[in-house]
């Protein structure tokens, strides 16, 4: 079962967003901005800071 179909059957809005027209780099660069700044934005309305998350400094970390 898709997850957005399991989402719907749960009774969650779901808004499905496709990536515009381009290279699939450019594609796939689109949808995570996307999805990073929601993840960002809810975290900051929850009152957590998603600078200190585990996954951030591994990722931080990784890249030195």
């Amino acid at each position: 079962m898709p997850v957005a179909t399991a989402a719907m059957d749960a009774g969650v809005r779901v808004h499905e967003r496709r990536a515009e027209p381009g290279h699939p780099l450019e594609q796939l660069a689109d949808l995570i901005g996307l999805v990073d700044f929601a993840a960002t934005y809810l975290a900051l309305g929850l009152g957590l800071d998603p600078g200190v998350s585990a996954h951030v400094r591994a990722l931080r970390d990784h890249g030195r």
